[in-house]
């Protein structure tokens, strides 16, 4: 067995047992409790997957990481029930999961051990299926609001919820793949910015498993139809996450704190700019705009026009780039968060554009428990105030981010799992 086997084997086994393991700690039978998590501190999804006593169900758009793995076949053995709905076609995702284990992957460029990965998660399909469960692409056909438009692709799947025995839900901001869990031991060099939020309300925990379950059987139905009004205040499910993060926003009385990959959405940018403009004190921390590449010309114009609009508002930004550490790692700011008047907050998976808010499936979810809205508001607060992180100006010349020449390109600097990220960025 490979040492990195074995510490995976050592660390799957240390959750299973209640051990300390690469400085992470779970019980087997004892689900995470509620609340707002930062995933590079320790990821619930992990004793939440463990916990697992009769069911796991995952949506979600790339699940690449190992332990994920590991944990998923576990719970196979010990006769939970797995199904999974995953979006077929991320973009910029090298491996097709749901060919068959041996087919071809999609570049010729593929390494021995990509191509072994790969391998493993199609097997994982197979596994799933195998046991009585099911894994099944998203069918964006009869579940996006185009009816499967743009060459038939549509919108994505980009939500990413786990749900452990119909009781307890897991919201997150990051996909199930090695940076946004951040696991110790897999020593990644790159870390993302990632929150999770785990839930027991049975109001809450409902409803997403109607969704799931509706999103699994792949036929057309109205998803607001699917959510009570008593949670309209409460979830946010893409394709209607717009007006409810606009009102949100809207409610601001003296402070509003943005933490998100980017901001491209027109209507979204004009409330937190009105915001401002009515007094409200407004921050916005993003990623940088050098993070996978020096910028194109239209990149340029859009920041400048963005930022700038932003600055003439008074709204105070600040970039998230590589010099930000997390966990000593190269940080990626990949996560959607907003803290309104310090004492309610709002996260999920919706990026901030038209795209992600009116046409994806995604989720998020409002909460105003002090401990949690602290976490994120402190969070938030530290990044935005790095000396580590950037003007947008600075961003735009790559001042801080890892020696980057006018000569390279985006698609010239991706790793499998950052051209998911980057690319979508554009959504």
């Amino acid at each position: 067995m490979s040492t990195q086997l074995s510490k995976l084997a050592l660390f799957c086994l240390g959750i299973l047992t209640g051990l300390s393991a690469a400085g992470n700690t779970a019980q087997a039978t004892t689900t995470p409790a509620n609340g707002l998590y930062l995933n590079s501190d320790g990821s619930p999804l992990l004793s939440l997957l463990a916990s697992a006593e009769r069911s796991i169900d995952i949506e979600i758009y790339t699940m690449g990481d190992p332990t994920v793995r590991t944990l998923l076949r576990d719970a196979l053995s010990r006769q939970v029930l797995v199904r999974v709905v995953k979006d077929p076609n991320p973009l910029g995702e090298t491996c097709n999961v749901f060919a068959a284990p041996g087919s071809p992957q999609t570049t010729s460029t593929t390494t021995d051990e990509a191509a072994a990965d790969c391998d493993d998660q199609r097997q994982l399909v197979s596994d799933i299926r195998a046991a009585g469960g099911t894994y099944e692409p998203f069918n964006k056909k009869t579940l996006c609001p185009n009816g499967g438009g743009n060459g038939g692709t549509g919108c994505f799947e980009h939500g990413k919820i786990a749900i452990a025995d119909s009781q307890v839900a897991m919201l997150s901001t990051g996909n199930f793949d090695d940076t946004n869990l951040c696991i110790a031991f897999e020593s990644e060099t790159e870390c993302d910015r990632d929150y999770s939020m785990i839930d027991d309300d049975s109001a809450v925990v409902g409803t997403l498993e109607s969704i799931f379950n509706s999103d699994l059987a792949g036929t057309a139905y109205d998803v607001q139809t699917v959510i009570p009004s008593s949670l309209t205040n409460v979830l946010t499910v893409s394709p209607f996450s717009l007006q409810p993060i606009v009102d949100f926003i809207n409610s601001a009385q003296t402070s509003i704190d943005v933490e998100t990959q980017y901001l491209k959405e027109p209507t979204i940018n004009s409330a937190l700019e009105a915001a401002a403009t009515r007094g409200v004190t407004v921050s916005v921390t993003t990623a940088s705009i050098c993070a996978f590449g020096h910028p194109s010309n239209s990149d340029v114009k859009d920041t400048n026009e963005i930022y700038g609009a932003f600055d003439q508002a008074g709204i105070s930004s600040s970039m998230f780039n590589a010099s930000n550490l997390i966990d000593g790692k190269k940080g990626y700011l990949h996560a959607k968060v907003i803290v309104v008047d310090g004492t309610r907050a709002w996260m999920g998976s919706e990026n901030s554009s038209t795209e992600s808010l009116t046409e994806n499936r995604e989720y998020g979810i409002f909460f105003d428990t002090p401990n949690d809205v602290n976490l994120a508001l402190n969070q938030i607060k530290a990044d935005h105030d790095s000396s580590n992180s950037e003007s947008w100006q600075d961003s735009l010349n790559c001042v801080k981010d890892d020696s980057l020449t006018t000569s390279q390109t985006t698609s010239h600097l991706l790793t499998p799992w950052k051209a998911s990220k980057s690319i979508n960025s554009l959504r």
